[in-house]
């Protein structure tokens, strides 16, 4: 028996993006969130298929752009790291929000105590 399917909204962005894509991406996005009557949760968009460019990247920071407007938003679920590393150098960790924690927040300071000696 399938498992069920998450609570709330997802969308599915896989493979290489085009820009022409894009626009089209946007429209399946406003589509869910128009038929969506419940309290805006974000929609999490499934980009474990996704191929991790900055075309990607805008892709997704249209989405979110596109969400917003509608009074929700997008969470990414199952990104590269490639793709995460691409979304923070372009300064957009903030708005992109990933359902897995980024694990550099999650490292040990390093410890800066003289050696004994």
């Amino acid at each position: 028996m399938p498992a069920p399917p998450p609570p709330g909204l997802s969308l599915i962005v896989s493979g290489s993006i085009q820009p022409a894509q894009i626009p089209m991406l946007c429209d399946r996005l406003r589509d869910l969130l128009a038929g969506d009557l419940r309290e805006r949760e974000p929609v999490v968009c499934d980009v474990s298929r996704l191929v991790a460019n900055l075309e990607a990247v805008d892709a997704l920071a249209r989405l979110e752009l596109a969400a917003r407007r509608l009074g929700g938003g997008i969470t990414i679920s199952g990104a590269s790291r490639l793709l995460d590393e691409l979304i923070a150098r372009c300064g957009l960790s903030s708005v992109i929000r990933s359902t897995v924690p980024d694990p550099r927040a999650a490292r040990p300071q390093s410890d800066t105590r003289a050696p004994p000696g």
